[in-house]
């Protein structure tokens, strides 16, 4: 619970007549008036408590539903939540200010953090609740926000981990309100992410709980629930691809089209916002990168979480034209008759490129040029709470509109406990790495790629960038 730091009120006294006013003003010297003034000032305008400094940077940069009152935070029993919210708003202010102090501040509330985390999970009803899942989540961002090294990437591994045992505990109870399941499915996401990187099959369970949650929905059609179904589906593929568990080279390449196909439907009949405005770059490339494949146009989106949604399923399909290309480059060393196969791959390079272009133009300009613009923090979204109801419009705003033309309205906004959105730049990582080293990368690309990741992670002050970039080089001599 916060206890709210106590400060003194200004003393107010009776205001002086007029005539006494005149002559005190008259009486007083320049230099004892402007010591008055200042001594006025100082008693009116007293010092913002830390706390509350921390506290509104959390809310205006990394939560969604920041219109609302959050009661959560000053709950006793959430003091783990709180010094979790601590430790991101203190990392955060360190690297927009560039004090040390608060660098240091940040790490002492981490610690904190963690130890109050493990607290609470050593409770069974503690551990199941909401605001414990909500702490570890923030924990995540932390370690985006401040992991400048190989370690930290573990931690943030380790963070998913923790938050997948979680889920398993909650079970179908832990989605059965609005919390819950907002929580739940941003922990899938990262599941995924986690499960792709390690060559891990989805956990079975995690089926069973995106499928009860799409039962709270009223169009369980959406593009946003059909993609993150298909994207399930593409971890246990990328997991059996790895471990060489399929019987035939065929069964890798029905398996691979198979699941492109779904992802590809699940994006055909988008809502119009969902559409990308392709426009001129606002930094042309030279020649010679232009030559390279480095596009010289931008992709704009209408929100963030959008442009997020596409950039993983550019990055899927890559993937899955990656394990096509291998797959059929390993029958050509068998088979002397390999013009058969020539199709399949053109066609596979040639959706590879676009993809991969499509993720380079859809990274924001700011993101591309140097500047001096320090931290920059993630943008936002108009936000109309008008007519919302849990993931969808309200069934009388979906008769009158085209399904394709109306948004549908994240249940996150009427959440009662704070949603974390994306650190600015955040949701590019995994989609330019990518784009970094899968084999239609050439050096013109790489180099764009690292130069991006450089601004992430310098100007932008998101240190896992920087260790992304340094994984490029020896994988893409790999490819």
């Amino acid at each position: 619970m916060i206890k709210a730091q106590a400060r003194k009120r200004a003393v107010v006294t009776t205001p002086a007549t007029s005539s006494q006013s005149t002559t005190s003003h008259n009486s007083r010297a320049p230099s004892q008036l402007s010591d008055l003034k200042t001594s006025t000032v100082s008693k009116i305008l007293s010092p913002v408590a830390h706390d509350d400094q921390c506290l509104a940077f959390f809310f205006h940069n990394y939560v969604v539903n920041n219109t609302k009152f959050h009661a959560s935070i000053s709950l006793i029993g959430n003091e783990h939540l709180l010094a979790s919210i601590r430790a991101l708003s203190n990392a955060g202010l360190s690297k927009y200010h560039s004090d040390i102090r608060l660098s240091h501040s940040a790490r002492h509330q981490y610690v904190q953090a963690l130890k109050l985390t493990n607290i609470a999970l050593c409770d069974t009803k503690s551990a199941i609740r909401d605001e414990t899942l909500l702490a570890i989540l923030v924990l995540t961002s932390y370690e985006t926000l401040t992991g400048g090294s190989d370690r930290s990437l573990e931690a943030w591994i380790q963070h998913i981990n923790g938050a997948t045992s979680l889920l398993r505990l909650r079970g179908i109870e832990g989605i059965k309100h609005t919390d819950g399941r907002v929580l739940t499915m941003h922990v899938i996401a990262f599941i995924n992410v986690t499960c792709l990187l390690n060559d891990l099959p989805t956990p079975t369970f995690i089926y069973d709980l995106q499928s009860k949650i799409f039962e709270f929905l009223y169009e369980p059609e959406s593009p946003a629930a059909q993609y993150q179904q298909a994207s399930l589906q593409f971890a246990d593929f990328n997991h059996a691809f790895h471990h060489h568990l399929f019987n035939t080279p065929e069964d890798v390449m029905a398996r691979a089209t198979a699941i492109e196909a779904e992802m590809v439907a699940a994006l055909v009949n988008m809502p119009m916002y969902w559409k990308a405005e392709a426009v001129s770059s606002a930094i042309m490339p030279d020649d010679k990168i232009l030559k390279g494949g480095v596009p010289d146009f931008e992709l704009q989106y209408t929100d963030q979480a959008t442009s997020y949604i596409w950039n993983s399923f550019y990055s899927s399909r890559i993937l899955l034209r990656q394990a096509i290309l291998k797959t059929v480059q390993c029958i050509e060393t068998q088979d002397s008759d390999v013009s058969k196969y020539s199709d399949l791959e053109f066609q596979c390079r040639s959706i590879m490129r676009d993809c991969q272009t499509k993720i380079l133009a859809s990274i924001p300009p700011f993101m591309r040029l140097q500047s001096n613009t320090g931290f920059l923090l993630p943008g936002k979204r108009n936000q109309n709470p008008t007519n919302i109801v849990g993931l969808r419009t309200l069934p009388d705003a979906s008769a009158q509109t085209s399904k394709t033309d109306r948004e549908l309205v994240p249940e996150a906004f009427v959440s009662d406990l704070p949603v974390m959105h994306a650190l600015g730049g955040y949701g590019f990582l995994w989609p330019l790495f990518v784009a970094g080293y899968c084999s239609t990368t050439t050096p013109e690309i790489l180099e764009y790629v690292k130069d991006i990741y450089q601004k992430l992670g310098k100007e932008m002050k998101i240190e896992q960038a920087l260790v992304l970039k340094d994984m490029l080089p020896s994988i893409s001599t790999s490819n």
